[in-house]
């Protein structure tokens, strides 16, 4: 950062175990940075999306699930410092086709992370998994 005088404009804030202020810090920030090397679903991609924000990420499996390269973002192979660093770059010298990248992270998780959604779908699982499974004396509680 002090090769490229950047120490006015980027902020490393650290990790803290809860913070009160990510939609505060997401709203001020121009992109999105995760280099985490495990995740699940990496509710801070979720987040940074529904604040509109273009990202940078490891690929880790989790984030491979809703990052998409060009559309949402840049996954980047973990570890890899420098390609995250240029895909940042890359974001801060082309912000119109970044803000379309975080429109449509937003769109991305306001469609696929819908509470309705998400129970049709849990609902309908459910439903299939019953239809799939024979119903048989022993699994009837008699009281």
């Amino acid at each position: 950062m002090d090769e490229r005088r950047l120490g006015d404009r980027v902020h490393l804030l650290g990790w803290l175990k809860r913070r009160d202020d990510v939609e505060d810090i997401l709203k001020f920030s121009n992109c999105f940075l995760l280099t985490s090397l495990w995740e699940g679903l990496p509710r801070a991609l979720v987040e940074a999306f529904a604040a509109k924000l273009p990202a940078v990420a490891y690929a880790t499996d989790g984030v491979k699930d809703i990052l998409i390269e060009g559309e949402t973002g840049f996954p980047v192979p973990p570890g890899d410092i420098e390609q995250a660093a240029q895909k940042i770059l890359w974001l801060k010298a082309n912000p119109e086709p970044a803000a379309q990248m975080g429109a449509r992270g937003r769109k991305r998780i306001e469609k696929e992370f819908d509470i309705q959604e998400m129970v049709r779908l849990q609902e309908t699982l459910y439903d299939k998994l019953v239809s799939e499974v024979p119903l048989k004396e022993h699994y009837i509680r008699h009281a």
